[in-house]
């Protein structure tokens, strides 16, 4: 926080601070959620996301829009985090940003999966899979796999083989 408060200081010597203030203003809502101040994060986040946009500062007000999607989700409010990211993948192709609609497919996925829609997580799933082997995001990948998981355990299908694992990495079917 203290590094915060002084590259606000800083940022009054700049001729357009407006770009640093939101940048700053951002970076100080994920230190909200890590002590799970959801509401917090879900109040401040809208004018911020208008402030990116305005700036025309896409990827930004993205940034902002996957934290709020992740508040959503912690808060229970799955449908809204639904739509939340389903914009989030709109947008990021329109700017053509692979890793946001990898990203944001997964958390499509995991919800999907938490509301037992398995229609819904599957295709996100096809979708998902290829584009982020292609750019090599083993994380979010991962995170699909465990979507993937938590929805065949809630179907009970604990069992069920899911991919070829002998390369280390599950594949869909």
């Amino acid at each position: 926080r203290l590094w915060f408060d002084r590259a606000e200081a800083w940022f009054l010597h700049v001729i357009n601070p407006l770009p640093q203030f939101s940048r700053l203003a951002y970076q100080r809502r994920p230190v909200c959620a890590e002590e799970r101040q959801f509401v917090e994060v879900l109040h401040l986040l809208a004018p911020l996301v208008d402030s990116f946009k305005k700036l025309e500062m896409r990827e930004a007000a993205l940034k902002c829009r996957f934290l709020e999607g992740a508040a959503l989700m912690e808060t229970g409010q799955l449908r809204e985090a639904v739509e939340v990211f389903r914009d989030i993948c709109e947008r990021s192709e329109l700017i053509r940003n692979e890793k946001f609609v990898g990203s944001a497919h997964v958390n499509l996925i995991q919800l999907h999966a938490r509301l037992g829609e398995s229609e819904e997580a599957l295709v996100r799933a096809h979708a998902a899979a290829p584009l982020l082997r292609r750019i090599g995001n083993r994380i979010d990948f991962a995170k699909l796999q465990w979507g993937l998981g938590d929805l065949l355990r809630k179907q009970g299908q604990v069992d069920c083989d899911i991919g070829n694992q002998s390369r280390g990495e599950a594949r869909l079917a």
